[in-house]
């Protein structure tokens, strides 16, 4: 069976919470060299499931600018890199927050892969839209009042023309990376036809136990403040919010031990051990320990 290391795998991290990476990735990080990951991607999924020995590399570190004219350099520097570690002989693992299919960026990566004669996987991963549609109990999608949805990159939405009325018709509009353009947003939807009282949901960190959500309405921007990262959902589904919002009702329980996580519990367990075992590099003080304790008649713990 040949090594055939000349592969990089681009997975998908999924929106935050580290147990919603696909079992797959999560399998294919266990057996990297390098990792190559974004920003917005959950450092605890790599202490989680990242090779101990991997090299762990921030690709928000190679330039300080991460949009508009410091993309196209960042974007080269990535490039390079991930073609760098390939040539090592290293398994190199790109890890992209949400899916890296959905505003993950990856085309530029996989033209420079197969510019180079690079073969690539690339593992899905749940989006960012899911995962904050989920975790706030609002369905993208509903018999009643939803058929439709459309996918928006907001920081992109204010630099290039897009068809707002068509955009202004669809049932439900996810919006990523637009908190900081939300008041231009809605203007242009406004003005191109939607209602104003149209609700709105604006929620920032999406699956992590710090979520946060703030429920509006379009013509009410102006006392909205929105935290990065962000997902906006716009639609009649924001009401069933208030009904089927899970993860808000829900108890919260930091669970610091060793073992499993619990489900089936009254709450949602949020595993963050703060105990870790790991065999020590020199053993001569234990067994001293050891020896003194054998001369005891008794000991009391």
């Amino acid at each position: 069976m040949s090594d055939n290391k000349d592969k990089v795998y681009l997975i998908g991290a999924g929106p935050g919470d580290t147990d919603l990476i696909t079992v797959k990735g999560a399998k294919i990080l266990k057996q990297s060299d390098v990792v190559i990951y974004d920003y917005l991607v959950n450092l605890d999924i790599l202490k989680k499931y990242a090779n101990p020995k991997s090299e762990l590399i921030c690709a928000d570190s190679l330039t300080l600018k991460r949009y508009s004219n410091g993309f196209s350099k960042r974007q080269d520097l990535i490039n390079k890199l991930i073609i760098k570690k390939v040539k090592e002989g290293k398994k190199v693992v790109r890890l992209k927050n949400g899916d890296p299919f959905i505003f993950g960026r990856a085309n530029e990566e996989l033209k420079s892969l197969l510019d180079n004669k690079i073969k690539f996987v690339v593992i899905p991963g749940v989006t960012a839209a899911t995962g904050a549609s989920c975790f706030s109990g609002i369905p993208l999608t509903s018999r009643d009042v939803s058929s439709s949805v459309v996918f928006i990159t907001g920081h992109q939405a204010t630099e290039r023309d897009m068809n707002w009325e068509a955009i202004s018709k669809i049932d439900t509009i996810v919006i990523y990376m637009g908190a900081e353009n939300l008041k231009d947003i809605f203007d242009k939807l406004i003005k191109s036809g939607i209602d104003s009282n149209k609700p709105v949901a604006i929620i920032s960190n999406a699956t992590k136990i710090n979520q946060n959500i703030i429920i509006s309405s379009l013509k009410k921007i102006d006392r909205i403040k929105a935290e990065s990262p962000a997902i906006i959902i716009i639609g009649d589904v924001v009401k069933k919010e208030k009904y089927f919002n899970w993860f808000k009702k829900s108890k919260k329980i930091l669970f610091t031990g060793l073992s499993e996580e619990r489900f089936f519990e009254d709450g949602i367990y949020f595993h963050i051990p703060f105990i870790e075992i790991k065999p020590l590099s020199d053993y001569s003080n234990l067994k001293n320990i050891l020896k003194e304790i054998e001369t005891y008649d008794w000991i009391v713990f």
